[in-house]
């Protein structure tokens, strides 16, 4: 495609992959099954050096020869991937959206509606799971006691559909945002190998002031998240991510050592109720490694 043929795009989409080939053709299949402004849509397709990338690239070609596909030659993490689409993206508004993400309706027409009140920085939708269920749409900010936080997400907030952007940040899933203002505070933060990306985001675009980020309860899309695996790797790596982001916003280090230790001892009680033998085997290893010095904790090689 020549550079003219997408130079003036309304929205570009940046779906960031890693070992996704079963994942992403049926996320390309429904971008462009509920694509409601037409050529107004740019696609970049950013590969984190994925094992079978050049299959996976050749496909995506063949079947969707508009898409634009780039290939990192490292994987720098989850920001640093993402960062790379941003940066060409010629659309004023890009959506970031994992491959795991499935749309269910037209969406974009309503998001670019948003956007044209100039303090919106960040557009987010309803999350639902394979099982009809609602998903995490939000969450509680990581910067204080994320135990009361989830409770009060799952108990009072989600279900209500009540978000505030004072305290919760939305799913980093499937989620639109103004380039020019992401920009400004530097895009994704890539000492964020994974995890905690979101309340990043968040937390540094409210710091622009007079911004607003909205949560559309009555836009909908699919997302693959209850399939995923629980490990010590990556509970570990969540948790690395928390206290990365509560150091960097001058929160001490024992607060979420703290609420790490009470919400897993909650989680292990919840799966032997359930009888959910991998999860209590993961969940009893990391409260054991939590019992350990911060430093250590957060320099572990698990």
């Amino acid at each position: 495609m020549k550079t003219e043929d997408y130079k003036y795009k309304k929205i570009t989409i940046v779906i960031l992959t890693y070992n996704s080939e079963k994942d992403i053709f049926d996320c390309l299949q429904t971008v462009y099954q509920y694509n409601d402004i037409g050529d107004d849509l740019e696609v970049i397709v950013v590969d984190n050096n994925s094992l079978g990338v050049d299959k996976m690239f050749s496909n995506i070609a063949q079947i969707y020869p508009n898409v634009i596909l780039v290939k990192n030659s490292t994987n720098a993490g989850y920001g640093a991937g993402n960062n790379v689409g941003i940066k060409i993206a010629s659309a004023p508004i890009v959506m970031i959206m994992n491959p795991d993400v499935r749309l269910l309706e037209p969406i974009f027409s309503s998001a670019l509606n948003s956007f044209q009140d100039n303090s919106v920085v960040l557009y987010g939708m309803k999350q639902i799971l394979p099982s009809g269920n609602e998903g995490p749409s939000f969450f509680w900010t990581l910067l204080d006691n994320s135990v009361l936080g989830t409770f009060l997400s799952l108990k009072i907030f989600r279900p209500k559909d009540w978000y505030s952007q004072k305290k919760m940040y939305i799913s980093g899933a499937c989620f639109f945002i103004r380039k020019s203002d992401f920009e400004k505070v530097g895009l994704f933060d890539e000492k964020l190998f994974l995890y905690a990306e979101e309340d990043d985001i968040r937390i540094r675009l409210l710091s622009l002031g007079n911004r607003k980020i909205i949560y559309d309860k009555n836009k909908k899309y699919l997302h693959f998240f209850e399939e995923r695996e629980v490990t010590l790797k990556k509970l570990h790596r969540l948790f690395v991510s928390k206290c990365y982001l509560c150091s960097k916003n001058g929160v001490n280090l024992k607060y979420p050592l703290k609420w790490e230790k009470q919400y897993y001892r909650l989680a292990l009680k919840r799966a032997k109720k359930k009888l959910n033998e991998a999860k209590i085997l993961v969940y009893t290893q990391w409260l054991n490694i939590l019992e350990e010095d911060i430093d250590v904790i957060l320099n572990k090689n698990v």
